[in-house]
């Protein structure tokens, strides 16, 4: 294993519903990340992993928890000192529809990120973007036109673009594929990786598709109601999947082709118990008295394969 560069330790981060009930949508979780690496985080829609990765850039703010780069708590950072951190942690957001403004030339919505931090002239400024949007396999005439004349892919090659203008370290893909046609998502997931292989990138790639995860991802984190249930090196997880959750995922899709959301009849948050144990024990074939009154911990089982579940213990 290489050298960390991102540590999170027991990140805590709750809502309260219009109900007044707590939501807990990230619930103690610790993992690292490697320099170079992609570390792919799979569930279902609400199991949190967005949020997670809002929290790890502070756009979501953690109740709790420590977020480790570079040898600093970014918990503890003021306002500027997170700004200035920020050139080296980025987001790629899921809807590039959403995401840009459609007011703006690309080149404006590109160069915005060096206009914030004043790095060189306005004309070197404009050179790093032609340049940028290049690497994303865009020609300069790109920079005139706006964002509603452009197709979905080339809307999220120019939300690409601007999240690593700044040249960042540590990227967080949200879904970057997922509004995506599928004859168009191949293209940009191939470009993500050359990408990180051409500026030494480190991903955070969230996704519900778990093709996708394993196209993508180096290591995978399965995230079940605000928790990591499990997570090793890619091909160990599909090879020997431990958590009965990760194991549901796994066996249903190949064998029935549904897409990962319809799972939801099985293991949705939505139909989740009541108990204080582990969040999947009332859907879940092995449950015992332990499963329902006490939350696993995420032990290492195997050399760099991790499971909360007490039947693994």
């Amino acid at each position: 294993m290489g050298d960390v560069l991102l540590s999170l330790r027991n990140i805590y981060r709750c809502f309260t519903a219009s109900s007044g009930k707590n939501i807990e949508a990230v619930d103690d979780v610790s993992l690292t990340v490697i320099k170079g690496e992609t570390l792919g985080v799979v569930g279902e829609s609400g199991c949190g992993k967005s949020t997670l990765g809002r929290c790890i850039l502070r756009l979501i703010e953690p109740d709790s928890g420590e977020i480790i780069y570079d040898g600093m708590n970014l918990l503890e950072l003021n306002r500027e000192e997170m700004r200035q951190i920020r050139r080296k942690l980025q987001l790629v957001f899921q809807d590039p529809y959403a995401s840009l403004d459609s007011r703006k030339t690309i080149l404006q919505l590109v160069k915005a990120p060096l206009d914030v931090f004043r790095i060189g002239t306005r004309e070197e400024r404009e050179e790093q973007v032609i340049c940028m949007l290049s690497a994303v396999g865009l020609g300069k005439e790109f920079a005139a036109k706006y964002p509603d004349s452009l197709s979905g892919g080339e809307r999220q090659r120019v939300a690409i673009a601007r999240a690593l203008i700044l040249s960042p370290e540590f990227v967080v893909c949200d879904e970057p594929v997922s509004s995506l046609d599928s004859s168009i998502r191949a293209q940009v997931l191939n470009l993500l990786k050359d990408l990180q292989r051409q500026k030494g990138l480190t991903y955070m790639f969230i996704s519900h598709d778990l093709s996708v995860i394993k196209y993508m991802s180096d290591r995978i984190a399965v995230m079940y109601r605000g928790r990591i249930v499990e997570l090793a090196e890619k091909d160990e997880l599909y090879r020997n999947p431990i958590n009965p959750y990760t194991k549901l995922l796994i066996d249903s899709i190949p064998s029935s082709g549904m897409e990962f959301s319809r799972l939801a009849e099985y293991a949705s948050p939505e139909i989740a118990d009541s108990y204080p144990g582990c969040g999947f024990c009332s859907r879940c074939p092995y449950a015992e008295d332990a499963c329902r009154n006490r939350k696993p911990e995420l032990l290492e089982i195997l050399p760099g394969h991790f499971c909360a579940c007490h039947k693994s213990m």
